[in-house]
Protein backbone atom coordinates (compact mmCIF):
# COMPACT_ATOMS: atom_id res chain seq x y z
CA UNK A 1 0.00 0.00 0.00
CA UNK A 2 2.78 2.43 0.87
CA UNK A 3 4.57 1.63 -2.40
CA UNK A 4 1.37 2.22 -4.37
CA UNK A 5 0.69 5.56 -2.63
CA UNK A 6 4.30 6.58 -3.25
CA UNK A 7 3.93 5.65 -6.93
CA UNK A 8 0.79 7.78 -7.26
CA UNK A 9 2.31 10.81 -5.51
CA UNK A 10 5.49 10.64 -7.57
CA UNK A 11 3.51 10.37 -10.80
CA UNK A 12 1.55 13.48 -9.83
CA UNK A 13 4.78 15.31 -8.96
CA UNK A 14 6.28 14.23 -12.28
CA UNK A 15 3.31 15.64 -14.21
CA UNK A 16 3.37 18.95 -12.31
CA UNK A 17 7.12 19.31 -12.63
CA UNK A 18 7.07 18.50 -16.33
CA UNK A 19 4.38 21.09 -17.00
CA UNK A 20 6.16 23.81 -15.00
CA UNK A 21 9.56 23.19 -16.59
CA UNK A 22 8.18 23.19 -20.12
CA UNK A 23 6.88 26.74 -19.71
CA UNK A 24 10.51 28.00 -19.59
CA UNK A 25 9.80 31.50 -18.31
CA UNK A 26 12.78 33.83 -18.58
CA UNK A 27 15.32 31.19 -19.63
CA UNK A 28 18.31 32.04 -21.77
CA UNK A 29 19.33 30.36 -25.00
CA UNK A 30 22.43 28.64 -23.56
CA UNK A 31 20.57 27.40 -20.51
CA UNK A 32 17.74 26.18 -22.70
CA UNK A 33 20.03 24.15 -24.98
CA UNK A 34 21.58 22.39 -21.98
CA UNK A 35 18.16 21.81 -20.44
CA UNK A 36 16.73 20.45 -23.72
CA UNK A 37 19.37 17.72 -23.98
CA UNK A 38 18.87 16.66 -20.36
CA UNK A 39 15.09 16.58 -20.71
CA UNK A 40 15.12 14.50 -23.90
CA UNK A 41 17.60 12.00 -22.42
CA UNK A 42 15.52 11.74 -19.26
CA UNK A 43 12.27 11.20 -21.17
CA UNK A 44 13.81 8.48 -23.36
CA UNK A 45 15.13 6.66 -20.29
CA UNK A 46 11.82 7.12 -18.44
CA UNK A 47 9.69 5.80 -21.32
CA UNK A 48 11.97 2.80 -21.84
CA UNK A 49 11.97 1.83 -18.17
CA UNK A 50 8.20 2.33 -17.94
CA UNK A 51 7.54 -0.01 -20.88
CA UNK A 52 9.71 -2.76 -19.40
CA UNK A 53 8.35 -2.32 -15.88
CA UNK A 54 4.73 -2.27 -17.07
CA UNK A 55 5.08 -5.66 -18.74
CA UNK A 56 6.81 -7.21 -15.72
CA UNK A 57 4.36 -5.80 -13.18
CA UNK A 58 1.31 -6.74 -15.30
CA UNK A 59 2.54 -10.35 -15.41
CA UNK A 60 3.08 -10.35 -11.65
CA UNK A 61 -0.42 -9.00 -11.00
CA UNK A 62 -1.99 -11.65 -13.23
CA UNK A 63 0.00 -14.36 -11.43
CA UNK A 64 -1.24 -13.11 -8.05
CA UNK A 65 -4.84 -13.10 -9.25
CA UNK A 66 -4.44 -16.66 -10.53
CA UNK A 67 -3.23 -17.73 -7.07
CA UNK A 68 -6.37 -16.40 -5.34
CA UNK A 69 -5.57 -12.90 -4.12
CA UNK A 70 -9.08 -12.57 -2.61
CA UNK A 71 -7.96 -14.77 0.28
CA UNK A 72 -5.29 -12.22 1.12
CA UNK A 73 -7.89 -9.44 1.13
CA UNK A 74 -10.02 -11.30 3.65
CA UNK A 75 -6.99 -12.00 5.85
CA UNK A 76 -5.89 -8.36 5.71
CA UNK A 77 -9.42 -7.22 6.59
CA UNK A 78 -9.48 -9.54 9.64
CA UNK A 79 -6.13 -8.15 10.74
CA UNK A 80 -7.48 -4.60 10.50
CA UNK A 81 -10.37 -5.56 12.81
CA UNK A 82 -8.20 -7.32 15.40
CA UNK A 83 -7.73 -4.32 17.68
CA UNK A 84 -11.28 -2.98 17.38
CA UNK A 85 -13.26 -3.24 20.63
CA UNK A 86 -16.76 -3.52 19.17
CA UNK A 87 -16.70 -3.81 15.37
CA UNK A 88 -19.85 -3.31 13.37
CA UNK A 89 -21.58 -6.40 11.89
CA UNK A 90 -20.56 -5.45 8.37
CA UNK A 91 -17.09 -4.19 9.32
CA UNK A 92 -15.38 -7.25 7.83
CA UNK A 93 -17.18 -6.81 4.51
CA UNK A 94 -16.39 -3.07 4.39
CA UNK A 95 -12.70 -3.70 5.16
CA UNK A 96 -12.53 -6.41 2.50
CA UNK A 97 -14.11 -4.11 -0.10
CA UNK A 98 -11.60 -1.41 0.80
CA UNK A 99 -8.71 -3.79 0.09
CA UNK A 100 -10.37 -4.93 -3.15
CA UNK A 101 -10.76 -1.31 -4.28
CA UNK A 102 -7.09 -0.66 -3.52
CA UNK A 103 -6.14 -3.70 -5.60
CA UNK A 104 -8.40 -2.55 -8.44
CA UNK A 105 -6.68 0.85 -8.37
CA UNK A 106 -3.27 -0.80 -8.58
CA UNK A 107 -4.50 -3.06 -11.39
CA UNK A 108 -5.75 -0.07 -13.42
CA UNK A 109 -2.27 1.38 -13.23
CA UNK A 110 -0.77 -1.36 -15.41
CA UNK A 111 -3.56 -3.49 -16.96
CA UNK A 112 -5.95 -1.66 -19.33
CA UNK A 113 -9.67 -2.25 -19.19
CA UNK A 114 -12.36 -0.19 -20.84
CA UNK A 115 -9.97 2.77 -20.64
CA UNK A 116 -6.18 2.89 -21.12
CA UNK A 117 -4.04 2.09 -18.10
CA UNK A 118 -2.47 4.84 -16.03
CA UNK A 119 1.00 3.71 -17.10
CA UNK A 120 0.01 4.10 -20.75
CA UNK A 121 -1.43 7.57 -20.08
CA UNK A 122 1.74 8.54 -18.21
CA UNK A 123 3.85 7.34 -21.12
CA UNK A 124 1.70 9.32 -23.56
CA UNK A 125 2.10 12.44 -21.41
CA UNK A 126 5.87 12.00 -21.35
CA UNK A 127 5.94 11.56 -25.14
CA UNK A 128 3.80 14.67 -25.63
CA UNK A 129 6.46 16.65 -23.77
CA UNK A 130 8.63 16.58 -26.91
CA UNK A 131 6.15 18.64 -29.04
CA UNK A 132 5.68 20.95 -26.05
CA UNK A 133 9.44 21.39 -25.97
CA UNK A 134 9.42 22.31 -29.67
CA UNK A 135 6.72 24.89 -28.94
CA UNK A 136 8.95 26.37 -26.26
CA UNK A 137 11.77 26.53 -28.84
CA UNK A 138 9.56 28.55 -31.20
CA UNK A 139 8.59 30.89 -28.37
CA UNK A 140 12.23 31.56 -27.49
CA UNK A 141 13.02 32.09 -31.17
CA UNK A 142 10.13 34.56 -31.49
CA UNK A 143 11.39 36.50 -28.48
CA UNK A 144 14.84 36.68 -30.04
CA UNK A 145 13.80 37.70 -33.57
CA UNK A 146 10.62 39.70 -32.98
CA UNK A 147 10.24 42.93 -31.11
CA UNK A 148 6.76 42.05 -29.85
CA UNK A 149 5.80 39.14 -27.64
CA UNK A 150 2.08 38.51 -28.03
CA UNK A 151 1.89 36.22 -25.02
CA UNK A 152 3.50 38.86 -22.80
CA UNK A 153 1.29 41.60 -24.26
CA UNK A 154 -1.92 39.65 -23.60
CA UNK A 155 -0.74 38.75 -20.08
CA UNK A 156 -0.10 42.43 -19.35
CA UNK A 157 -3.49 43.38 -20.80
CA UNK A 158 -5.21 40.74 -18.67
CA UNK A 159 -3.49 42.14 -15.58
CA UNK A 160 -4.71 45.63 -16.49
CA UNK A 161 -8.25 44.32 -16.81
CA UNK A 162 -7.97 42.68 -13.39
CA UNK A 163 -6.81 45.96 -11.83
CA UNK A 164 -9.61 48.14 -13.25
CA UNK A 165 -11.79 49.66 -10.51
CA UNK A 166 -15.19 49.29 -12.21
CA UNK A 167 -16.98 48.13 -15.35
CA UNK A 168 -16.81 51.51 -17.03
CA UNK A 169 -13.02 51.43 -16.78
CA UNK A 170 -13.04 47.95 -18.34
CA UNK A 171 -15.01 49.28 -21.32
CA UNK A 172 -12.62 52.22 -21.75
CA UNK A 173 -9.63 49.89 -21.64
CA UNK A 174 -11.30 47.58 -24.18
CA UNK A 175 -11.94 50.45 -26.60
CA UNK A 176 -8.41 51.77 -26.15
CA UNK A 177 -6.70 48.41 -26.64
CA UNK A 178 -8.71 47.09 -29.58
CA UNK A 179 -10.24 50.29 -31.05
CA UNK A 180 -13.64 48.58 -31.25
CA UNK A 181 -15.81 51.66 -31.67
CA UNK A 182 -18.65 52.38 -34.10
CA UNK A 183 -17.55 53.76 -37.46
CA UNK A 184 -19.62 56.94 -37.01
CA UNK A 185 -17.57 58.08 -34.01
CA UNK A 186 -14.19 58.90 -35.45
CA UNK A 187 -13.19 60.83 -32.37
CA UNK A 188 -13.95 59.45 -28.93
CA UNK A 189 -13.09 61.36 -25.76
CA UNK A 190 -14.65 61.92 -22.36
CA UNK A 191 -16.95 64.68 -23.66
CA UNK A 192 -18.22 62.44 -26.50
CA UNK A 193 -18.85 59.53 -24.14
CA UNK A 194 -20.70 61.76 -21.69
CA UNK A 195 -22.86 63.20 -24.47
CA UNK A 196 -23.63 59.72 -25.83
CA UNK A 197 -24.69 58.56 -22.37
CA UNK A 198 -26.93 61.60 -21.95
CA UNK A 199 -28.56 61.13 -25.37
CA UNK A 200 -28.80 57.30 -25.07
CA UNK A 201 -27.34 57.17 -28.56
CA UNK A 202 -26.58 53.83 -30.23
CA UNK A 203 -24.64 52.96 -33.37
CA UNK A 204 -27.97 52.64 -35.21
CA UNK A 205 -28.92 56.27 -34.54
CA UNK A 206 -29.53 58.30 -37.69
CA UNK A 207 -26.81 60.71 -38.77
CA UNK A 208 -29.39 63.50 -38.78
CA UNK A 209 -30.40 62.81 -35.17
CA UNK A 210 -27.02 61.93 -33.70
CA UNK A 211 -24.35 64.16 -32.24
CA UNK A 212 -21.92 65.79 -34.72
CA UNK A 213 -18.86 63.80 -35.70
CA UNK A 214 -15.62 65.58 -34.97
CA UNK A 215 -12.97 65.28 -37.69
CA UNK A 216 -9.33 66.25 -37.37
CA UNK A 217 -8.02 68.98 -39.71
CA UNK A 218 -5.57 66.51 -41.23
CA UNK A 219 -8.40 64.19 -42.20
CA UNK A 220 -10.29 67.10 -43.82
CA UNK A 221 -7.21 68.28 -45.70
CA UNK A 222 -5.54 65.03 -46.84
CA UNK A 223 -8.24 62.38 -46.44
CA UNK A 224 -6.12 60.34 -44.04
CA UNK A 225 -5.01 60.61 -40.43
CA UNK A 226 -1.74 58.65 -40.62
CA UNK A 227 1.36 60.31 -42.02
CA UNK A 228 3.12 58.98 -45.07
CA UNK A 229 6.23 56.90 -44.64
CA UNK A 230 7.88 53.58 -45.41
CA UNK A 231 6.07 50.41 -44.44
CA UNK A 232 7.42 48.64 -41.35
CA UNK A 233 10.05 46.03 -42.03
CA UNK A 234 8.82 42.43 -42.26
CA UNK A 235 11.09 39.62 -41.14
CA UNK A 236 11.65 37.10 -43.94
CA UNK A 237 11.43 33.59 -42.48
CA UNK A 238 11.46 31.74 -45.80
CA UNK A 239 14.82 30.07 -45.16
CA UNK A 240 13.75 28.87 -41.70
CA UNK A 241 10.47 27.48 -43.06
CA UNK A 242 12.29 25.64 -45.85
CA UNK A 243 14.70 24.17 -43.29
CA UNK A 244 11.81 22.96 -41.10
CA UNK A 245 10.07 21.42 -44.11
CA UNK A 246 13.26 19.59 -45.05
CA UNK A 247 13.65 18.25 -41.50
CA UNK A 248 10.03 17.07 -41.43
CA UNK A 249 10.43 15.42 -44.83
CA UNK A 250 13.65 13.66 -43.75
CA UNK A 251 12.03 12.40 -40.54
CA UNK A 252 9.01 11.12 -42.49
CA UNK A 253 11.32 9.24 -44.88
CA UNK A 254 13.19 7.62 -41.95
CA UNK A 255 9.94 6.52 -40.32
CA UNK A 256 8.62 5.11 -43.61
CA UNK A 257 11.83 3.12 -44.12
CA UNK A 258 11.60 1.72 -40.60
CA UNK A 259 7.95 0.76 -41.09
CA UNK A 260 8.67 -0.87 -44.44
CA UNK A 261 11.57 -2.89 -43.00
CA UNK A 262 9.36 -4.33 -40.26
CA UNK A 263 6.49 -5.00 -42.68
CA UNK A 264 8.73 -6.70 -45.28
CA UNK A 265 10.03 -9.15 -42.67
CA UNK A 266 6.61 -10.88 -42.68
CA UNK A 267 5.96 -13.61 -40.12
CA UNK A 268 9.26 -14.53 -38.57
CA UNK A 269 10.88 -15.28 -35.27
CA UNK A 270 11.97 -12.40 -33.10
CA UNK A 271 15.69 -12.73 -33.80
CA UNK A 272 15.09 -12.78 -37.58
CA UNK A 273 13.99 -9.12 -37.52
CA UNK A 274 17.57 -7.97 -37.04
CA UNK A 275 19.79 -6.29 -37.55
CA UNK A 276 17.75 -3.14 -36.85
CA UNK A 277 19.00 0.41 -37.19
CA UNK A 278 18.16 3.09 -34.65
CA UNK A 279 14.89 4.21 -36.31
CA UNK A 280 13.59 0.67 -36.88
CA UNK A 281 14.47 -0.37 -33.33
CA UNK A 282 12.67 2.63 -31.82
CA UNK A 283 9.55 1.85 -33.86
CA UNK A 284 9.77 -1.83 -32.88
CA UNK A 285 10.05 -0.95 -29.17
CA UNK A 286 7.05 1.35 -29.44
CA UNK A 287 4.94 -1.38 -31.08
CA UNK A 288 6.14 -4.05 -28.63
CA UNK A 289 5.44 -1.89 -25.58
CA UNK A 290 1.95 -1.05 -26.82
CA UNK A 291 1.21 -4.72 -27.55
CA UNK A 292 2.39 -5.91 -24.13
CA UNK A 293 0.23 -3.38 -22.31
CA UNK A 294 -2.82 -4.63 -24.23
CA UNK A 295 -2.07 -8.29 -23.50
CA UNK A 296 -5.26 -10.05 -22.31
CA UNK A 297 -3.52 -13.35 -21.49
CA UNK A 298 0.11 -13.49 -20.38
CA UNK A 299 0.61 -16.91 -22.00
CA UNK A 300 -1.55 -16.47 -25.10
CA UNK A 301 -1.06 -14.71 -28.43
CA UNK A 302 -1.32 -10.96 -28.89
CA UNK A 303 -3.08 -9.36 -31.86
CA UNK A 304 -3.51 -5.58 -31.52
CA UNK A 305 -3.29 -2.41 -33.58
CA UNK A 306 -0.68 0.26 -32.99
CA UNK A 307 -1.53 3.42 -31.10
CA UNK A 308 -2.03 5.38 -34.35
CA UNK A 309 -4.06 2.56 -35.96
CA UNK A 310 -1.81 2.17 -39.04
CA UNK A 311 -0.06 -1.09 -38.11
CA UNK A 312 -1.12 -4.42 -36.65
CA UNK A 313 1.27 -6.51 -34.57
CA UNK A 314 0.77 -10.18 -33.69
CA UNK A 315 2.91 -12.11 -31.21
CA UNK A 316 2.62 -15.89 -30.97
CA UNK A 317 4.58 -17.46 -28.09
CA UNK A 318 6.81 -20.41 -28.94
CA UNK A 319 6.59 -23.22 -26.35
CA UNK A 320 10.05 -23.90 -24.98
CA UNK A 321 11.40 -21.37 -27.44
CA UNK A 322 14.02 -20.08 -25.06
CA UNK A 323 15.55 -16.65 -25.31
CA UNK A 324 15.78 -14.66 -28.53
CA UNK A 325 18.58 -12.18 -29.26
CA UNK A 326 17.72 -9.33 -31.63
CA UNK A 327 20.71 -7.49 -33.10
CA UNK A 328 20.56 -3.68 -33.28
CA UNK A 329 23.01 -0.92 -34.02
CA UNK A 330 23.09 -0.06 -30.29
CA UNK A 331 23.55 -3.60 -28.98
CA UNK A 332 21.58 -6.79 -28.41
CA UNK A 333 17.91 -6.95 -27.35
CA UNK A 334 16.99 -10.09 -25.41
CA UNK A 335 13.58 -11.54 -24.60
CA UNK A 336 11.36 -14.63 -24.80
CA UNK A 337 11.23 -15.97 -28.34
CA UNK A 338 7.99 -15.36 -30.30
CA UNK A 339 6.65 -15.52 -33.80
CA UNK A 340 6.06 -11.88 -34.76
CA UNK A 341 4.02 -10.43 -37.60
CA UNK A 342 3.82 -6.69 -38.38
CA UNK A 343 1.54 -5.63 -41.20
CA UNK A 344 -0.41 -2.53 -42.25
CA UNK A 345 -4.04 -2.37 -41.12
CA UNK A 346 -5.32 -1.22 -44.52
Amino acid sequence: MSRFEQLTSRAQSFMRGLQSTLELHGIGVEAFLAYKEKLIDYLEKFIGELVVATSRISEALLNLEACGIDLAFTAAARRDLTDMLDPEPDALEVATQRWQQSWAGLRRWFIPGETPSQAELLRARARSAIPALLTAVSQINDRRTSRADRAADFSTLARWFAETPDEAACHRLWRTAFALTPARHLRINSETLAERSARAESPRTSWLEGAPVWLSPRLRQLGRTASRGPAPAVIDRSAEKIHLRELARAQAVQIDRARQHLIDSGRCRLAALGPLNDDSFRLFLDLLGHALTQRPDRAGPIDVESADGTLRIRLDPIPAGGEAILSTTDGAFRGPDHWITIEPTA
